[in-house]
Formats: structure tokens, sequence, C-alpha cells
């Protein structure tokens, strides 16, 4: 089996490598459709993975916000103890010194900035057939699960991995370029974390530009020498060379749609320890 692996650490630069013209005269990242890709044009999906997807934004904070409202009682928060006139157990050597603040008080905090970090992996692979609603649901789901990790103090890294599958008679090959969206450091910018997990051209206009970027020989092996992607997605690849703590190994399904995302959710932060 013959492997091609591709890795971009920030998402700036996997942006730039899509936009170098390859070599395949009928490549489908630019000829695609609205209605395969979500954009009219490759220049449309340029500029929503650079300045962001805007649209979806307000209904995933709602969500993050009922999740998070929802998941209340389970949720952890880091808590503090300080000094206070009123608390639950007395500092008897403030309280004979005559010090007012003789009480301790426990309360909420935010885990230091740079806290713990966890690294989340989502694979936007997927045949023809699943429609952008798919993409859209469950990628929502995950980038509320990225804004609950960040509410109770922690960091998240995100990554988002395309890998397919090409058989011939004499062998086996594999494509798979894996793109760090946010760095554990970077703020949250929901539309362009949306942008990346939750829009059909992320993978239809940019990662296919990435795998028909390829050398002929590449292309070919692939499945994408006529500028068509005719590869079969497969299971995420890149967990281990990124580290993912989180990572949705599956491609994206048609039933991503309709599915009930709370329980995954409450899973995730569950394992995660964040909640319980």
């Amino acid at each position: 089996m013959a492997d091609t692996r591709r890795k971009w650490n920030s998402w700036a630069e996997f942006v730039n490598h899509c936009t170098v013209e390859g070599p395949s005269l009928a490549r489908g990242s630019r000829t695609s459709g609205k209605r395969f890709t979500g954009t009219d044009t490759f220049d449309e999906a340029l500029a929503l993975a650079r300045r962001g997807w805007l649209e979806p934004v307000a209904d995933i904070e709602a969500q993050a916000q009922a999740l998070s409202d929802s998941l209340a009682d389970s949720l952890h928060t880091a808590f503090a103890v300080e000094h206070s006139r009123a608390g639950f157990v007395v500092d008897v050597g403030r309280y004979l010194s005559g010090q007012p603040d003789c009480m301790f008080q426990s309360v909420p905090i935010e885990t230091a900035k740079p806290g713990r970090i966890v690294t989340i992996l989502l694979n936007v692979a997927a045949s023809g057939s699943v429609s952008q609603a798919a993409f859209r649901s469950r990628g929502a789901a995950i980038v509320a699960l990225v804004s609950l990790i960040e509410s109770t103090g922690n960091r998240c890294e995100v990554w988002v991995e395309c890998s397919s599958r090409k058989r011939t008679k004499s062998a086996t090959h594999t494509w798979s370029g894996v793109a760090c969206v946010k760095q554990a450091g970077e703020q949250l910018d929901l539309p362009v974390v949306a942008f990346a997990l939750a829009h059909p051209a992320c993978l239809r206009r940019l990662f296919y530009s990435a795998a028909d970027g390829e050398s002929a020989t590449i292309r070919r092996q692939n499945g994408t020498s006529n500028g068509q992607w005719s590869a079969q997605p497969v299971d995420a690849i890149q967990v281990a060379e990124v580290g993912a703590s989180v990572a949705f190994i599956e491609g994206m399904r048609s039933a991503d749609s309709t599915r009930d995302w709370e329980p995954w959710i409450l899973e995730q932060l569950t394992e995660l320890g964040l909640a319980g």
C-alpha cells in the first residue's frame, strides 16, 4: 500500500497552499457548482476560509448556550478559596487577630489561560451523496463542543482531516491531508472554525484543491487524475500525528443531518473529565 500524507500546522498555511495552481487540467475544486460545494466559486470558498463563515455562528452560539444550560449540573467548574467576611470555614488565625475577613469562601474561577489543552480532530471526508445539511449539523456540534470546552477555562487545538483510499488490481493507495484550524494559544474565531468544520467547501473546494494539486503520479494513484475525486473516503489516518484527545474518525454521513448530538457531546466532556 502506498500512502501520501500531508500536514499543515496552521490554517493560513493550508489555505495558502490550496491557492497554488496545480497541473490538473480539470480541477473539480474549481469547476464544481454550488449545489455540491456550497459556494458559487473557488474564490468565494477562499474568502470564507480566511474571514470565516458568519451565517451559522448565531445558531452555533445558541446551540452551545443551550447545551451549556442543559448540562449546567454536569459541567465541572474550577473554584478558588479566598478570604471573606462570610464563608463556610473560619480562618482561626485571622479571627484571633481581629481581621474582619476571617472566613473562607469558594468562588468560581477560570483556569489559567495556558490551562489544559484538548486537541480535537474532525474527519470531513465524505462521499458525493452526503448533503450540505449533514456537514452543517455535525460540524456545528463539534464547534459547540469546542466552545463549551473553552468556556470551562481550558484551551482547544482543532484539526480537520480528509483521508481517502483508492484500490486497483495491483495496489491500494491512500491520501491524507490534515490542517490545524485553531492552535491552542489562539482565541476561538467561531466563523473560521465553523467554515472548517461545518461547510462542505472545506472538503469539496480546499481539500480537493490540495489533492488535485499533487503530482501526476499521486493523482493517478489516488483517483484525482481527471480533476474529480473518485477515491473512497476512509476513517481518519493522522489521529496519532496530531495527538488528538477527541477524534471523530469516521467520515461524514447523510444520517449526520438528523442526529441528536447532545448525548455525544456530553460523552466527550465526561471522558475528558469536564462533566460527570
